[in-house]
């Protein structure tokens, strides 16, 4: 038997305006208090609230998911006014967004889930798990390895002569 939400919105939708917040604090008012309109809505949190929010009008856009895994998600979005892609994953530093080639912020929707910021056109959209930490751990891994490498050489050449000796 399976179980589903009938009035569940979509993973990964459109929605057209932005409703812009200073912090999580004002974000989580905002939900708990009924005060958005979800369905043509969406909480983006930024260090500047007074900025100008995207919002056009209420016009689906069309998202074509290409691929999806755990690590990288591939739409194309065909959008006739700006607004937001809205993605009901939850938001977590090292995801990256990249619209037609050039990287884009993930912002932080409806305090707990990802949006990306999109002008009005055909958009190719690459979502993906990009940690700093991860590339950071291969640049030391790979120096303690080469440090090991050097020191064993160096050991081995003391051993050597000293068996020459």
């Amino acid at each position: 038997v399976r179980f589903d939400s009938r009035d569940a919105y979509p993973r990964i939708r459109w929605v057209a305006c932005g409703l812009l917040v200073d912090n999580a604090d004002q974000a989580i008012e905002k939900v708990t208090q009924n005060q958005v309109d979800f369905v043509n809505e969406v909480i983006i949190e930024v260090e500047d609230a007074s900025a100008e929010p995207l919002c056009g009008e209420h016009i689906p856009a069309e998202i074509n998911l290409k691929t999806s895994g755990p690590s990288k998600i591939l739409l194309e979005v065909d959008n006739p006014n700006p607004g937001y892609l809205v993605i009901a994953d939850v938001w977590y530093s090292g995801w990256q967004a990249i619209v037609d080639g050039e990287l884009t912020p993930i912002l932080h929707a409806n305090y707990l889930f990802r949006a990306v910021a999109m002008p009005s056109g055909e958009h190719e959209v690459i979502i993906a798990y990009q940690p700093k930490w991860f590339y950071w751990g291969v640049v030391v891994s790979g120096l303690g390895l080469a440090g090991l490498i050097i020191l064993g050489a160096s050991w081995l050449g003391k051993i050597r002569s000293a068996a020459k000796d």
